[in-house]
């Protein structure tokens, strides 16, 4: 039998607050409430920055946010426009070898589609899963910033990016095929095609993109997974 995952709803309700001694400071931070009973004041502030930061697992967030910004988003800039590239190339064979537009056409038509979802790749990892990213480390890093943070808080993102992955290996295998077609086609002269070049180009550009994105896959299943103990470990406190 699986274990069931706990998240905070579940634990409110078998929650109760026995305060038994008065605090002598309060202090709010993010969605917490810290109660000071002894000591000094000014370690309220480092106290409450650590647990947060244990709690929401604000290094892994950061760690996840720098991948994106300086690997994935510039490598799927460069997909994309590589797509374009090779779009309005193969146009330029159909206008120049009249006799294989048929062949280009069925091609460009492959890029075209694969272009969008590359674009809509882009977009999505900037606004719908960076952005996300980014107003969860605000708030875990801003004392006077709230969010309702759970382990579902990712969950729209990781399914994106689970979508995304699976969609580029398919275009990553459909080029791998005409590729080993262009080959054939040169019918062992030892030679390639511009076009079999080209979609070798594209197929690297394909594959680093993937392995990025798995990388960021993985870590938002951590922290996915390390939220998820964290709110069973609630239950208990």
């Amino acid at each position: 039998m699986s274990l069931d995952n706990f998240n905070k709803d579940f634990t409110k309700a078998f929650t109760r607050n026995c305060i038994l001694y008065s605090a002598t400071e309060e202090y709010s931070y993010g969605n917490l409430l810290f109660m000071q009973f002894t000591g000094d004041a000014r370690e309220m502030n480092s106290i409450a920055i650590s647990v947060v930061n244990n709690m929401y697992q604000g290094k892994l967030i950061s760690r996840i946010i720098r991948v994106l910004e300086n690997k994935n988003l510039p490598q799927v800039n460069q997909l994309c426009s590589t797509a374009n590239n090779l779009i309005n190339e193969f146009n330029s064979y159909i206008q120049q070898e009249p006799y294989t537009s048929a062949h280009c056409n069925e091609l460009i038509q492959t890029m075209r589609s694969f272009y969008e979802l590359v674009n809509s790749l882009n977009h999505d990892l900037c606004e719908q899963v960076l952005n996300k990213l980014k107003d969860l480390s605000s708030c875990i890093y801003n004392a006077d910033r709230h969010a309702n943070v759970d382990s579902y808080y990712l969950y729209e993102a990781i399914e994106q990016i689970k979508f995304y992955l699976k969609n580029l290996l398919k275009y990553y295998y459909h080029f791998l095929i005409v590729k080993e077609q262009e080959h054939e086609n040169c019918k062992g002269i030892g030679l390639t095609t511009q076009v079999a070049d080209y979609l070798w180009e594209l197929i690297g550009k394909i594959e680093t993109v993937s392995d990025y994105i798995e990388d960021v896959l993985e870590m938002l299943l951590t922290w996915e997974i390390r939220m998820d103990m964290c709110e069973e470990q609630a239950l208990y406190n």
